[in-house]
């Protein structure tokens, strides 16, 4: 379990790390871009389950 004002950061294989976040009190947050390239997914479905969220 992480503590307070802590972030568990994973390394690919490749040994790139990068942390690109915006932080709001205890909230990050992503654009729909940055969610793709974090998920391995398409922006297009990113922003099918953000609407399907919202409905």
């Amino acid at each position: 379990m992480l503590k307070n004002n802590q972030i568990q950061i994973f390394q690919s294989v490749d040994g790139v790390v990068r942390l690109d976040a915006s932080l709001d009190h205890e909230t990050v947050w992503l654009s729909q871009a940055q969610m793709s390239e974090l998920f391995g997914r398409e922006r297009s479905v990113i922003t099918k389950h953000i609407n399907s969220i919202f409905n």
